[in-house]
């Protein structure tokens, strides 16, 4: 079982429209209503492949009540912490007419003390030795943006590996408490390292830099670019096959999830790299926040192309 931390749960609303327009109503054809944040996404996707996923975090009022249903139904296990706060929720807008998207966050319910401290004693309370911990997404209000630090510490003293993808505060306070992988996409990468990265060659001197820090694998997604993977002195080139693009959402979420269940099975991290890449291009074929099939992502496995670099040209 791979456990999942989302401290920043919501209830995503996709809906799909034809031609946007200002000032008159918008008819919607199409909506679907899925469990959201990247911490579930990553369970959900490894629920998908076939794994099985634990999701820690915060859940609370009426959307909180939804978003569990709806955990409930896909057969993800949880064990979220109560608040006293609502859930957000996430609005994306698809326009049949421009193909474009529109994504509306909502911040958060603001978490107390009290609260944090019955979520860290929950996850510490279960998690054993030798398991996987991803630990993704935003922060929620009244949570101290050295809390995945915290964690990636503890975790690293019970002797699990920790896995971690967010953004900002959180994500550059986290790699100094050493996590065994983290995945930032191109900007992501370069927000953590206050510089613009334009170019592959850029996303591997980032890669290298953030290794440094004591970080076994980086792995560096690009959107329709190849993903870049630093581990010890390998460099390895990740080519996903060309396929239509419907929705991006979630894609990166897919790749991570991909790799953290075959990492947890015992795969080698190339097989890994294989199937975080095949989940991201089988996730970006489905409308708004809707999952792909599983055979869909095994015939897409083998159109993934893994190139071994030269680190040192």
């Amino acid at each position: 079982m791979v456990n999942c931390i989302s401290l920043n749960p919501s209830l995503d609303k996709s809906l799909t429209i034809k031609g946007f327009v200002f000032w008159d109503i918008n008819r919607v054809i199409e909506s679907r209503v899925d469990p959201g944040s990247k911490g579930i996404n990553v369970g959900r996707v490894i629920q998908k492949l076939g794994g099985k996923a634990k999701i820690f975090g915060f859940i609370g009022g009426y959307t909180g009540r939804q978003i569990q249903d709806l955990l409930k139904r896909e057969g993800v296990y949880h064990n979220l912490t109560p608040i006293k706060g609502e859930n957000r929720t996430i609005i994306n807008l698809f326009d049949l007419t421009t193909g474009r998207e529109i994504r509306i966050n909502e911040t958060g319910p603001r978490i107390t003390k009290g609260e944090i401290k019955n979520f860290l004693n929950s996850l510490f309370h279960s998690l054993r030795k030798w398991d996987f911990l991803v630990i993704s997404g935003s922060i929620p209000p009244g949570v101290s943006g050295d809390i995945y630090a915290q964690i990636i510490a503890k975790a690293n003293r019970l002797g699990v590996k920790s896995f971690l993808d967010s953004d900002g505060e959180p994500f550059s306070m986290g790699l100094d408490a050493k996590p065994f992988l983290v995945k930032p996409n191109r900007y992501e990468l370069g927000r953590a390292l206050n510089r613009e990265i334009k170019n592959v060659k850029d996303v591997i001197e980032g890669a290298r830099e953030i290794q440094k820090k004591g970080i076994e694998v980086v792995v560096v997604s690009g959107g329709k670019k190849d993903i870049i993977c630093l581990y010890k002195d390998s460099l390895f080139k990740i080519s996903p096959p060309h396929v239509p693009v419907q929705s991006t959402i979630g894609a990166g979420d897919a790749l991570s999830g991909g790799i953290a269940y075959s990492l947890a099975l015992g795969s080698s991290l190339e097989d890994a790299l294989r199937l975080g890449a095949a989940a991201g291009s089988a996730k970006v074929m489905m409308p708004g926040t809707k999952l792909f099939s599983n055979s869909l992502v095994k015939s897409l496995f083998k159109k993934v192309k893994v190139t071994r670099l030269n680190l040192w040209t």
